[in-house]
Protein backbone atom coordinates (compact mmCIF):
# COMPACT_ATOMS: atom_id res chain seq x y z
CA UNK A 1 0.00 0.00 0.00
CA UNK A 2 1.39 3.84 -1.05
CA UNK A 3 2.50 5.36 2.06
CA UNK A 4 0.42 8.29 2.18
CA UNK A 5 0.78 11.16 4.55
CA UNK A 6 -0.17 14.75 5.66
CA UNK A 7 1.98 16.94 7.55
CA UNK A 8 3.77 14.01 7.92
CA UNK A 9 0.73 11.68 9.27
CA UNK A 10 -0.05 8.41 7.56
CA UNK A 11 -3.78 7.98 6.05
CA UNK A 12 -5.09 4.45 5.33
CA UNK A 13 -6.21 3.73 1.93
CA UNK A 14 -8.20 1.01 2.82
CA UNK A 15 -12.04 0.79 1.54
CA UNK A 16 -15.01 -0.44 3.30
CA UNK A 17 -13.85 -4.52 2.53
CA UNK A 18 -10.00 -3.78 3.54
CA UNK A 19 -11.55 -2.48 6.56
CA UNK A 20 -13.59 -5.00 7.29
CA UNK A 21 -10.53 -7.34 7.35
CA UNK A 22 -8.35 -5.31 9.14
CA UNK A 23 -10.82 -4.88 11.70
CA UNK A 24 -11.44 -8.90 12.51
CA UNK A 25 -8.33 -9.47 12.42
CA UNK A 26 -7.01 -7.04 15.19
CA UNK A 27 -10.05 -8.21 17.05
CA UNK A 28 -8.88 -11.53 16.89
CA UNK A 29 -5.42 -11.48 16.72
CA UNK A 30 -4.08 -7.39 18.76
CA UNK A 31 -4.93 -5.36 21.20
CA UNK A 32 -4.33 -1.61 22.39
CA UNK A 33 -5.04 -0.56 18.47
CA UNK A 34 -5.54 3.47 18.65
CA UNK A 35 -8.15 4.16 15.65
CA UNK A 36 -8.44 8.13 14.78
CA UNK A 37 -10.86 9.42 11.48
CA UNK A 38 -8.60 12.30 10.77
CA UNK A 39 -10.13 15.45 9.20
CA UNK A 40 -9.29 19.20 8.70
CA UNK A 41 -10.12 20.11 11.57
CA UNK A 42 -7.58 17.45 13.16
CA UNK A 43 -4.93 18.24 10.54
CA UNK A 44 -5.16 21.95 11.37
CA UNK A 45 -4.52 21.03 15.58
CA UNK A 46 -1.63 19.21 14.05
CA UNK A 47 0.01 21.78 12.46
CA UNK A 48 -0.24 23.94 15.56
CA UNK A 49 0.45 20.75 18.39
CA UNK A 50 3.66 18.55 17.96
CA UNK A 51 2.34 16.46 20.84
CA UNK A 52 -1.04 16.00 18.64
CA UNK A 53 0.64 15.35 15.90
CA UNK A 54 2.81 12.83 17.83
CA UNK A 55 -0.44 10.91 18.81
CA UNK A 56 -1.71 11.21 14.74
CA UNK A 57 1.30 10.22 13.51
CA UNK A 58 1.47 6.49 15.87
CA UNK A 59 -2.19 6.03 15.42
CA UNK A 60 -2.36 2.24 13.94
CA UNK A 61 -5.29 3.25 12.14
CA UNK A 62 -5.87 6.76 10.37
CA UNK A 63 -9.01 6.91 7.92
CA UNK A 64 -9.70 9.76 6.17
CA UNK A 65 -12.64 11.59 8.02
CA UNK A 66 -14.10 14.05 4.93
CA UNK A 67 -13.76 15.85 1.38
CA UNK A 68 -10.78 17.57 2.88
CA UNK A 69 -8.32 15.20 3.87
CA UNK A 70 -9.45 12.98 0.77
CA UNK A 71 -8.95 15.73 -2.04
CA UNK A 72 -5.40 16.73 -0.41
CA UNK A 73 -4.23 13.53 -1.06
CA UNK A 74 -5.42 13.37 -4.37
CA UNK A 75 -4.00 16.69 -5.13
CA UNK A 76 -0.45 15.76 -3.45
CA UNK A 77 -0.39 12.34 -4.98
CA UNK A 78 -3.11 11.80 -7.62
CA UNK A 79 -4.17 8.86 -5.37
CA UNK A 80 -8.19 9.03 -4.87
CA UNK A 81 -8.78 7.06 -1.71
CA UNK A 82 -11.89 6.33 0.24
CA UNK A 83 -13.76 8.20 2.51
CA UNK A 84 -14.56 5.96 5.83
CA UNK A 85 -15.82 8.49 8.33
CA UNK A 86 -16.47 7.91 12.28
CA UNK A 87 -20.02 6.92 11.74
CA UNK A 88 -19.29 4.78 9.07
CA UNK A 89 -16.46 2.48 11.35
CA UNK A 90 -19.37 2.90 14.04
CA UNK A 91 -21.72 0.49 12.30
CA UNK A 92 -18.85 -1.30 10.65
CA UNK A 93 -17.36 -2.36 14.06
CA UNK A 94 -20.72 -3.00 15.57
CA UNK A 95 -21.28 -5.05 12.96
CA UNK A 96 -18.37 -6.90 13.23
CA UNK A 97 -19.16 -7.48 16.64
CA UNK A 98 -21.75 -9.01 15.93
CA UNK A 99 -20.55 -11.64 13.72
CA UNK A 100 -18.32 -12.64 16.56
CA UNK A 101 -20.21 -12.24 20.03
CA UNK A 102 -17.82 -9.60 21.08
CA UNK A 103 -18.40 -6.59 23.55
CA UNK A 104 -18.29 -2.56 23.74
CA UNK A 105 -17.94 -0.02 26.33
CA UNK A 106 -19.70 3.55 25.09
CA UNK A 107 -18.00 6.48 27.05
CA UNK A 108 -19.38 10.45 26.68
CA UNK A 109 -22.23 12.38 26.04
CA UNK A 110 -25.01 12.40 28.32
CA UNK A 111 -27.53 10.00 29.76
CA UNK A 112 -30.38 10.40 27.63
CA UNK A 113 -27.97 9.75 23.92
CA UNK A 114 -26.44 6.22 26.51
CA UNK A 115 -29.92 5.30 27.00
CA UNK A 116 -30.52 5.67 22.81
CA UNK A 117 -27.69 4.04 21.69
CA UNK A 118 -27.79 1.33 23.84
CA UNK A 119 -31.26 0.75 23.43
CA UNK A 120 -30.52 0.98 19.70
CA UNK A 121 -27.52 -1.54 19.65
CA UNK A 122 -29.18 -4.18 22.00
CA UNK A 123 -32.20 -4.23 19.09
CA UNK A 124 -30.22 -4.28 16.01
CA UNK A 125 -27.00 -6.06 17.21
CA UNK A 126 -27.91 -9.18 19.11
CA UNK A 127 -24.85 -10.62 19.77
CA UNK A 128 -22.96 -7.48 20.81
CA UNK A 129 -22.78 -7.18 24.88
CA UNK A 130 -22.44 -4.00 26.12
CA UNK A 131 -19.69 -3.73 28.90
CA UNK A 132 -19.71 -0.73 30.43
CA UNK A 133 -21.65 2.21 29.34
CA UNK A 134 -21.13 5.86 31.39
CA UNK A 135 -21.16 9.38 30.99
CA UNK A 136 -18.33 11.19 33.12
CA UNK A 137 -18.38 14.33 34.28
CA UNK A 138 -16.71 17.15 31.87
CA UNK A 139 -12.76 16.97 32.01
CA UNK A 140 -12.92 13.72 34.42
CA UNK A 141 -9.28 13.14 33.45
CA UNK A 142 -8.07 15.91 35.21
CA UNK A 143 -9.54 14.21 38.55
CA UNK A 144 -7.17 11.62 39.36
CA UNK A 145 -9.59 9.91 41.25
CA UNK A 146 -12.40 10.07 38.32
CA UNK A 147 -10.05 8.97 36.24
CA UNK A 148 -8.71 6.08 38.03
CA UNK A 149 -12.11 5.28 39.28
CA UNK A 150 -13.50 5.08 35.09
CA UNK A 151 -10.06 3.55 34.16
CA UNK A 152 -10.35 0.41 36.54
CA UNK A 153 -13.95 -0.31 35.39
CA UNK A 154 -12.28 -0.52 31.91
CA UNK A 155 -9.88 -2.80 33.02
CA UNK A 156 -12.50 -4.82 34.89
CA UNK A 157 -15.09 -5.01 32.03
CA UNK A 158 -12.76 -5.53 29.53
CA UNK A 159 -14.47 -4.72 26.26
CA UNK A 160 -13.35 -5.63 22.93
CA UNK A 161 -13.87 -2.07 21.52
CA UNK A 162 -14.07 1.29 23.37
CA UNK A 163 -15.83 4.18 22.08
CA UNK A 164 -15.04 7.27 23.47
CA UNK A 165 -16.67 10.63 22.78
CA UNK A 166 -15.17 13.44 24.68
CA UNK A 167 -14.71 15.65 21.82
CA UNK A 168 -11.17 15.92 19.73
CA UNK A 169 -8.22 16.51 20.83
CA UNK A 170 -9.28 15.37 24.09
CA UNK A 171 -10.02 12.23 23.54
CA UNK A 172 -7.47 11.20 21.36
CA UNK A 173 -4.97 12.39 24.06
CA UNK A 174 -6.93 9.88 26.70
CA UNK A 175 -6.64 6.68 24.46
CA UNK A 176 -2.68 7.53 23.63
CA UNK A 177 -2.19 7.83 27.32
CA UNK A 178 -4.40 5.31 29.11
CA UNK A 179 -5.24 2.78 26.30
CA UNK A 180 -2.16 0.59 26.63
CA UNK A 181 -3.11 0.09 30.91
CA UNK A 182 -5.71 -2.36 29.50
CA UNK A 183 -6.85 -5.12 27.28
CA UNK A 184 -9.20 -3.56 25.06
CA UNK A 185 -8.04 -4.34 21.48
CA UNK A 186 -9.80 -0.95 19.60
CA UNK A 187 -9.79 2.41 21.37
CA UNK A 188 -11.45 4.76 18.90
CA UNK A 189 -12.77 8.70 19.50
CA UNK A 190 -15.60 8.97 17.89
CA UNK A 191 -16.47 12.80 18.67
CA UNK A 192 -20.49 13.27 17.42
CA UNK A 193 -21.34 9.90 16.42
CA UNK A 194 -22.87 9.00 19.60
CA UNK A 195 -24.99 12.18 18.85
CA UNK A 196 -25.83 10.92 14.95
CA UNK A 197 -26.57 7.54 16.09
CA UNK A 198 -29.14 8.12 18.84
CA UNK A 199 -30.66 10.31 16.54
CA UNK A 200 -29.84 13.05 19.12
CA UNK A 201 -28.30 15.44 15.36
CA UNK A 202 -29.38 14.69 12.33
CA UNK A 203 -26.71 13.42 10.10
CA UNK A 204 -26.85 15.00 5.99
CA UNK A 205 -28.33 13.56 3.19
CA UNK A 206 -26.58 10.44 1.17
CA UNK A 207 -26.22 13.06 -1.75
CA UNK A 208 -24.84 15.78 0.33
CA UNK A 209 -22.18 13.60 1.84
CA UNK A 210 -21.05 12.17 -1.70
CA UNK A 211 -20.03 15.30 -3.03
CA UNK A 212 -18.35 16.71 -0.55
CA UNK A 213 -19.96 18.84 1.37
CA UNK A 214 -21.65 17.56 5.23
CA UNK A 215 -19.30 19.92 6.91
CA UNK A 216 -21.42 22.74 5.39
CA UNK A 217 -24.54 20.41 6.34
CA UNK A 218 -23.26 20.44 10.05
CA UNK A 219 -22.14 24.26 9.97
CA UNK A 220 -25.86 25.18 8.80
CA UNK A 221 -26.78 22.96 11.94
CA UNK A 222 -24.61 24.54 14.31
CA UNK A 223 -23.21 28.03 12.87
CA UNK A 224 -22.12 29.60 16.13
CA UNK A 225 -20.52 26.51 17.25
CA UNK A 226 -18.73 25.65 13.92
CA UNK A 227 -18.20 29.14 12.01
CA UNK A 228 -14.49 29.89 13.99
CA UNK A 229 -13.40 25.64 13.11
CA UNK A 230 -14.68 25.82 9.49
CA UNK A 231 -14.34 28.96 8.21
CA UNK A 232 -11.28 30.90 10.72
CA UNK A 233 -9.23 27.59 10.94
CA UNK A 234 -10.10 24.81 8.55
CA UNK A 235 -10.85 26.67 5.45
CA UNK A 236 -7.91 28.60 5.08
CA UNK A 237 -6.01 25.58 5.64
CA UNK A 238 -7.16 24.18 3.53
CA UNK A 239 -6.89 26.35 0.38
CA UNK A 240 -3.47 26.88 1.83
CA UNK A 241 -2.14 23.19 1.28
CA UNK A 242 -4.42 22.97 -1.86
CA UNK A 243 -1.87 25.84 -3.65
CA UNK A 244 1.01 24.11 -2.35
CA UNK A 245 -0.09 20.60 -3.34
CA UNK A 246 -0.83 22.06 -7.16
CA UNK A 247 2.37 23.97 -7.02
CA UNK A 248 4.28 20.83 -5.93
CA UNK A 249 5.30 21.52 -2.63
CA UNK A 250 5.25 19.23 0.32
CA UNK A 251 2.58 19.42 2.71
Amino acid sequence: MENLTLNNIKIDAFNSDSVRIFIRKILIEKKNQHFITFNLDFLYNSFLNSDFQHICKNADYTSADGFGITSLIYLKYKNRIPRITGNDLFVIILEILNEISGSVALVGSNAEVQSKIKNKILKNYLNVKIAYSATPSYKFEEDIAENISLLNVLKKANPDVLFLSLGSPRQEYWLNRYLKETDIKIGMGIGAVFDFYSGAKKRSPVFIQKIGLEWFWRFCTEPKRLFKRYFLQDLPLYLKLSFYAILGKNI
